[in-house]
């Protein structure tokens, strides 16, 4: 078997956790055991130390328990197999594949939110492309966007200025996407130090987040049809680039309107 490193470490806790299983049947130690030390070892390496725990822990079994205690081994084994695979094909699926799942579900909850976070996605990307970001870079953007405000299904019907940090919750839980999490987190942030959940201030403020928040606002001013909503929206953030907002972030709005390269769409979302 080829060796990780904190291989001696991590098959040390796992000779403890086997041993409590084959009296608890507790899986969720054994669990959460697999999804640390996935991002070192393979299923394959995971399930070969499993196997020498398990025949360790069954040499000391007495007879009278042995039956038992190895239905229970090649129980906890199989459970182990399964949680392996399962955070592998986890971890090896696609951001984008992830997000549209995500946003099948959003549609079917809240259409319109679902436009919204849609059009944030397609201008943050056009902004981060203006500034001249790489591709990497704008591709992250992007998926952001089209993430930033999922908390705000799971804060339907409460006071939602709680769903930037709801969101980083649930994004932390996706290994795929747990990169994404801080941004969701920041996206109402404002330079002065005025935004929420934790009041930063522009050097704490990734561009990519004042990317997101500049497309956020843009593409929530202009949800309603008509030029004047446009117009509005750009005097709001002007008036505030540099204060609130990064004023190089709304120059390249500015930029992206007066050459027509931007493509509005347009929601009911809030």
């Amino acid at each position: 078997m080829k060796r990780y490193p904190g291989e001696h470490s991590a098959y040390s806790e796992l000779l403890s956790i086997v041993a409590n299983e084959v009296t608890l049947e507790d899986r969720w130690a054994i669990v959460d055991w697999v999804r640390r030390e996935m991002h070192a070892a393979t299923p394959d390496e995971i399930e070969a130390l499993v196997d020498r725990a398990s025949v360790e822990i069954s040499t000391h079994v007495p007879p009278q328990r042995r039956r038992t205690t190895l239905a229970r081994l090649d129980a906890l084994r199989e459970r182990v197999r399964e949680v392996a695979w399962e955070q592998a094909s986890v971890r090896g699926t696609k951001p984008e594949d992830l997000v549209d799942a995500m946003h099948e579900m959003i549609r079917a909850v809240d259409p319109a939110l679902s436009t919204h976070l849609s059009g944030v996605g397609t201008l943050a990307g056009s902004i981060a492309k203006y500034l001249g970001l790489d591709g990497d870079c704008v591709h992250d953007v992007v998926i952001a966007g089209r993430l930033l405000d999922v908390g705000k299904i799971a804060t339907q019907g409460t006071h939602t200025d709680g769903h930037a940090a709801v969101g980083e919750t649930m994004l932390r839980a996706i290994p795929a996407l747990q990169r994404y999490a801080p941004w969701i987190r920041a996206h109402h942030e404002r330079l002065d130090g005025s935004g929420y959940p934790d009041r930063l201030r522009a050097p704490d403020i990734p561009l990519e987040v004042r990317i997101l928040s500049v497309a956020d606002v843009f593409t929530t001013m202009t949800s309603a049809n008509g030029t004047q909503a446009v117009h509005d929206a750009l005097v709001h953030l002007e008036d505030n680039a540099g204060k609130l907002y990064d004023a190089a972030v709304v120059a390249a709005l500015d930029g992206l309107t007066g050459t027509r390269r931007l493509r509005i769409v347009r929601s009911t979302a809030a």
